[in-house]
C-alpha cells in the first residue's frame, strides 16, 4: 500500500485520529526536550522547565533516558515463546463445549473488540459501532479524536458491554458444539467444566488474537485505525504493535495481573514525519528512539481494583517524573488543566480492567502466585452482560450450569428427531414408479428423482369430489382452491353458496346414491395436517406470542383414548422468535436450533360434550425430542432470561382456535366423529338432511312414518339414509318399455271380448288428453299399462311419464340442483279391478276403483320420504302434482269403463295380461 499525504484544506491539515496522538506521546517527549535544551541552552533551558514544567532540565532528561532504556529482557518476565497458543484453545473448548475441529473465530474478537468493519456498517446504515466498541470506548474516555459522524449517545452493533458475549455467541454452533461432552454433563460436578489456564497459556492465545485481528478487516477498515494504516505505508499493524505477556503474581488475598504490549515506536514515527514532510529522518528517531516502547498495565484484582500503568523499564518513581514532565507540556499556555495520568489510566482500565474484574469476582486464585487461575467463563459472562441485574428471588437467578444445561437441551433436541414420520404431512413422498403405494416422509436428502411430493391439499380436494361431489369450477369457470373448500367447513369463512348444494356435480349423485359402501368423508391425519395449517395461518399467526413463531402445523395424530379423544399436534416454529426476548444468550441458543424448533401439543378434544361444564384434560407440551423433565428444565431456564415459555400461556392459544376449527367442522358438518388417525365426517345426504331438509325448530323434517296422511309429533324424522334412497330411487330407476301404440276406439274397447293392456292404456291415455277439466294433463305421457292376476289381487299399474319441470308451479329450488342429472320421474298408479272394492266420495258423489300410488318403484314409506323432500325443497312447499289425487282420477276412468263393460255380460273376469267379460246367463 502506497504512502498517503494529508489533505489540506484552509491551510490546515485534518486531524489525525487520537490513536496517533496517544502513539506519539513519546516523540513529543523528546522533540520538546532536544528543543529546550539545545534551543536556548542549558541554563536558559533549566530556568525555562523550572519555570512551565517545575521540573530541572536534568529531570527533565532523565525521561528521556528512561524512555530509551528497552530492553525486552528487563521488562518481560514471562515469555511465551514456544509455548503454543492450542494450549489455551483447548482449555477455552472444553470450557465452552466445542469439540476439537472448532473454529474459535479470532478476528470475530477482534471485531468485536474494536467494531465492525466500515463495509458493514454502510451496508447496515450504521456509523458508530466503534464508540461503542471496546476500543471506541477506551479511546472515547481518553479524549481521542474519533472519526467524522460518530455522535454521542448513538447505540451500536459493535461489542460494547456484551462484546465478549457476542463473541462467545458466535462460537455456539451445532456444528462446533462437542455432543460427547454436552451429554455427559453433570451439575454436580460443575468445577470439571471452569477454564483452568497459565498466564503464559493466557498470553499466547492472546497474541495470536491480537496478531490475526490486526491483520483482519475489521481493523484494517477501522476508522480507529485509518489514520496508522495510511502512516505506516507498506507495513502492517501486526508489524508494529505485539503483546508480549500476561503475568500472574500476588496472592490469594491481593491478586495481580501484568499485561504488556509493545509498539515499534521508529516505524511508526518515521511514517508519521515522512507522511507529514515528506522527508526522511529514519536517523532521528534512530538516535533518539528506542526500537520498542513498552506498556505495562498492572492491575490489582483485589478489592481496589487499582492498575498502575509503566513505560519501558520505569519503577514507579520514574513514572511520577513522567507524568509530571508529559502533564507540563500538556496543560503549557493556561487552559483547562489535564492529568495525563489519570485519562491514560482509565483507558487502559477500560481494556484491562473488565478481564481483572471477572477474574476478580469469579475466578479461583488460590494458585495465582504460580500463575495459574481458574475462572467459570460462562458465568463470568452472564455478570459482565448484567443478565442478573435487578433479580432478588434466588429461584431467577441464571447461573452457568443453567446455560450449559440450555447448551445440551438445544443441542442433543433435534427438529428431525422430533418429526413423527406416519403422522407428518409435510415432506411425504410417493414413488413414481408404485403410485399405489402409501406416501412415505423422507428427509430433503433422501428424496430421488422417482419421488413425487404429496399434495394432501389435493388429497382433501379429491375426497371431497368423491364423496360430497364438490365441483372444483364453479358456474362461471372460476377455480375453487383449498382455502374456498375449506369453508365448508367453517374454516376462514363462509363459502360461496348458502349449503353443499351450490356446490355438488348433480351428475354423479346418482352413482353416489347406489353405492352400498361408506360413502362418509374420511379426514386422514395428513388431510387434518393440512387443514389445521390453514386454521393455524389465518387464527394463531395473527395473535399472541404464536404470532412471533411464524407456526406452521408440521404433523397431526387423533388418538382415542376410552371415550375421550385426542390431537397429537406438531408446530413448527422459528427459534429466534421462540428466544427473541432472551438477548444474546437467546440468540446463541436460536443459532444452535437452527431454522425450526418443534412445538409438540397433546390436547383433548372430545366432541358432544357440554363445553361449560365439562374439564378437558390439561394440554401438554414438549420441545422437539425432549423428556419431559428436560423440557421443565429448560422452560425454566428460559423463564430467567425473560422467555415466557410457559406451557398454560402457549396451550391456550392452540387450544381455542383447534377447538374453535373442530367445533366449525362439527357445526357446518353434523355427524362428524373420530376415530384414531382420521376423522369421519358425516356423507353428502345426512349433511343435506341435518343442513337444508330442516324445519322451523332446526331440526330435520319428518315423514308421515305412521300413515295417518298427516305429519305430527310421532312421525319420525328424515335421516341421511332416507335422503340417499329417495335420490337413489330418483336416479337408477330403469322406465319400462311402452306396450302402447297404434290407436284404438272406445267402441272397440266396449264390443270386444277382451281388455288387452294395449287398449286399456288408450283408453286411459284418451281420457286424460280430452276429458274436461281433467289434471292428468300434468303426466306428461302414459308409457305402459299391466294387467296382473296375483292370488286373489287384481290389478291394474299404470307407469306415467312426468316432466320434472311439472312437479313445480315455481321453478324447483334446491331440488333441482339436487336432481339436476334428471328430466324425467316416472309415477306408478296401482288400481284394484275389484269393482266391489270400489268407493264413493262422499263430497263429489264420484265412484271410482281404489287406487295408490308411488315414484320409480318407491315402496310406500320411501314414498312418503319423498314427499317429505319435495314438499321442503319446492319453494311452494308441495309438488304442483298429487299424485295421490291423479290416481284417484285414473281410479275413476277406470271404474267407469268396467262399468260399462261388464254390464252387457255377467261381471269381469281379470287374467294376466287382460280382462275379460263373463258372459251372461242364458
Amino acid at each position: 500500500m502506497s504512502k498517503k499525504k494529508v489533505v489540506v484544506s484552509n491551510n490546515k491539515k485534518k486531524k489525525r485520529n487520537g490513536c496517533c496522538t496517544c502513539l506519539l506521546v513519546a516523540f513529543i517527549v523528546f522533540v520538546a526536550v532536544l528543543g529546550v535544551g539545545v534551543g536556548v541552552g542549558w541554563y536558559f533551558g533549566d530556568k525555562y522547565t523550572k519555570q512551565y514544567l517545575d521540573m530541572s532540565l536534568k529531570d527533565c532528561f532523565a525521561v528521556v533516558r528512561d524512555l530509551t532504556r528497552a530492553k525486552e529482557k528487563n521488562i518481560v518476565e514471562k515469555s511465551y515463546a514456544g509455548t503454543s497458543e492450542t494450549e489455551f484453545e483447548t482449555q477455552l473448548k472444553k470450557q465452552l463445549f466445542l469439540n476439537e475441529s472448532a473454529d474459535l473465530n479470532k478476528d470475530t474478537l477482534m471485531e468485536q473488540i474494536v467494531g465492525n468493519k466500515e463495509s458493514e456498517r454502510i451496508a447496515e446504515g450504521k456509523n458508530e459501532s466503534e464508540r461503542n466498541s471496546l476500543l471506541g470506548r477506551a479511546l472515547k474516555e481518553s479524549g481521542a479524536d474519533l472519526s467524522d459522524g460518530l455522535q454521542d449517545g448513538e447505540e451500536s452493533s459493535g461489542g460494547g458491554d456484551n462484546a465478549i458475549m457476542n463473541y462467545v455467541s458466535s462460537l455456539f454452533t451445532r456444528e462446533n458444539m462437542d455432543l460427547v461432552s454436552l451429554s455427559a454433563y453433570d451439575e454436580s460436578e460443575h468445577g470439571n467444566y471452569i477454564l483452568n489456564f497459565t498466564d503464559v497459556q493466557l498470553a499466547a492465545f492472546l497474541s495470536s488474537v491480537i496478531k490475526e485481528g490486526l491483520n483482519s478487516e475489521a481493523v484494517t477498515e477501522s476508522d480507529a485505525f485509518r489514520s496508522i494504516n495510511e502512516i505506516l505505508g507498506d507495513k502492517s499493524l501486526s508489524d508494529v504493535l505485539f503483546f508480549d505477556q500476561v503475568v500472574f503474581s500476588g496472592t490469594q488475598d491481593d491478586p495481580h495481573m501484568k499485561m504488556t504490549l509493545s509498539v515499534d515506536v521508529r516505524t511508526v514515527v518515521n511514517g508519521y514525519m515522512s507522511d507529514s514532510t515528506g522527508m526522511n529522518l529514519g536517523f532521528v528517531t534512530k538516535l533518539f528512539l528506542p526500537k520498542r516502547l513498552y506498556v505495562t498495565a498492572d492491575v490489582s484484582m483485589g478489592g481496589d481494583g487499582k492498575l498502575d500503568l509503566f513505560i519501558n523499564e520505569m519503577n514507579a518513581t520514574k513514572m511520577e517524573r513522567f507524568y509530571k514532565f508529559v502533564n507540563g507540556l500538556a496543560n503549557i499556555g493556561g487552559g483547562e488543566q489535564k492529568d495525563i495520568r489519570e485519562t491514560i489510566n482509565e483507558s487502559a482500565e477500560k481494556i484491562v480492567g473488565g478481564v481483572a474484574k471477572a477474574v476478580r469476582d469469579y475466578g479461583d486464585v488460590s494458585e495465582i502466585s504460580s500463575g495459574k487461575i481458574k475462572i467459570d467463563l460462562l458465568q463470568a459472562l452472564i455478570e459482565v452482560s448484567k443478565l442478573n441485574e435487578g433479580k432478588e428471588d434466588p429461584e431467577r437467578i441464571l447461573t452457568s450450569p443453567d446455560i450449559i444445561y440450555a447448551l445440551k437441551y438445544v443441542v442433543t433436541s433435534d427438529f428431525e428427531n422430533a418429526i413423527e414420520t406416519e403422522y407428518t404431512w409435510k415432506d411425504r413422498y410417493y414413488n413414481a414408479d408404485n403410485p399405489s403405494a402409501p406416501a412415505v416422509y423422507k428427509k430433503a436428502t433422501e428424496v430421488g428423482d422417482k419421488d413425487v411430493l404429496a399434495d394432501y391439499e389435493d388429497e382433501l380436494l379429491k375426497e371431497l369430489e368423491r364423496k360430497y361431489l364438490i365441483k372444483r369450477v364453479d358456474e362461471q369457470g372460476n377455480e375453487r382452491g383449498f382455502a374456498d373448500l375449506m369453508k365448508l367447513f367453517g374454516i376462514g369463512g363462509d363459502g360461496d353458496g348458502k349449503t353443499v348444494l351450490d356446490w355438488i356435480d348433480s351428475d354423479k349423485l346418482g352413482e353416489l346414491a347406489a353405492r352400498r359402501d361408506d360413502i362418509s368423508v374420511v379426514l386422514t391425519d395428513e388431510m387434518l395436517g393440512a387443514i389445521f395449517n390453514a386454521e393455524v395461518n389465518s387464527i394463531i399467526s395473527s395473535n399472541g406470542d404464536m404470532a412471533k413463531m411464524s407456526p406452521q402445523v408440521y404433523q397431526v395424530h387423533i388418538e382415542r383414548q376410552g371415550d375421550k379423544y385426542f390431537m397429537h399436534a406438531g408446530l413448527a416454529v422459528k427459534a429466534d422468535g421462540v428466544l427473541g426476548d432472551a438477548g444474546a444468550i437467546g440468540g446463541m441458543l436460536s443459532g444452535i436450533f437452527g431454522d425450526n424448533m418443534m412445538l409438540k401439543f397433546v390436547m383433548e378434544i372430545t366432541t358432544g360434550v357440554n363445553k361449560e361444564t365439562y374439564e378437558y384434560a390439561p394440554t401438554t407440551l414438549a420441545l422437539n425430542d425432549l423428556e419431559q423433565d428436560e423440557m421443565n428444565r429448560l422452560i425454566s431456564i428460559l423463564s430467567k432470561l425473560g422467555v415466557d415459555f410457559s406451557v398454560e400461556s402457549l396451550a391456550g392459544q392452540i387450544e381455542t382456535p383447534m377447538r374453535d376449527a373442530l367445533n366449525n367442522m362439527e357445526t357446518q358438518m353434523p355427524g362428524l366423529r373420530f376415530e384414531t388417525s382420521k376423522i369421519l365426517m358425516a356423507d353428502l345426504f345426512s349433511v343435506t338432511v341435518d343442513k337444508v331438509l330442516v324445519g322451523d325448530d332446526g331440526m330435520p323434517v319428518r315423514y308421515d312414518s305412521n300413515g295417518n296422511g298427516e305429519i305430527d309429533d310421532g312421525d319420525e324424522r328424515l335421516a341421511g339414509a332416507d335422503l340417499k334412497g329417495v335420490i337413489n330411487s330418483l336416479y337408477n330407476f330403469n322406465a319400462p318399455e311402452t306396450n302402447i301404440s297404434g290407436d284404438v276406439s272406445v267402441g272397440d274397447i266396449i264390443t270386444g271380448e277382451k281388455i288387452t293392456e294395449e287398449q286399456l292404456g288408450h283408453y286411459i291415455k284418451n281420457q286424460m288428453e280430452n276429458s274436461q277439466g281433467c289434471q292428468l294433463d300434468n303426466f306428461t305421457n302414459l308409457i305402459r299399462v299391466d294387467i296382473v292376476k296375483d292370488g286373489e289381487n287384481e290389478y291394474a299399474k299404470f307407469t306415467v311419464e312426468i316432466d320434472k319441470e311439472k312437479l313445480f308451479a315455481s321453478g324447483g329450488g334446491d331440488f333441482n340442483k339436487f336432481t339436476g342429472g334428471i328430466e324425467k320421474f316416472y309415477a306408478e298408479i296401482t288400481v284394484d279391478l275389484k269393482l266391489a272394492n270400489a268407493v264413493t266420495d262422499s263430497e263429489t258423489g264420484k265412484t271410482y276403483c281404489k287406487t295408490s300410488a308411488t315414484v320409480n318403484g318407491m315402496e310406500d314409506t320411501r314414498r312418503k320420504q319423498f314427499d317429505a323432500v319435495i314438499g321442503k325443497f319446492n319453494p311452494d312447499g308441495k309438488a304442483q302434482i298429487s299424485f295421490d289425487d291423479r290416481a284417484q282420477e285414473i281410479g275413476a276412468m277406470v271404474y267407469n269403463l268396467l262399468s260399462a263393460y261388464s254390464a252387457t255380460g255377467n261381471g269381469i273376469e281379470v287374467e294376466n295380461g287382460a280382462i275379460s267379460r263373463i258372459p251372461a246367463q242364458a
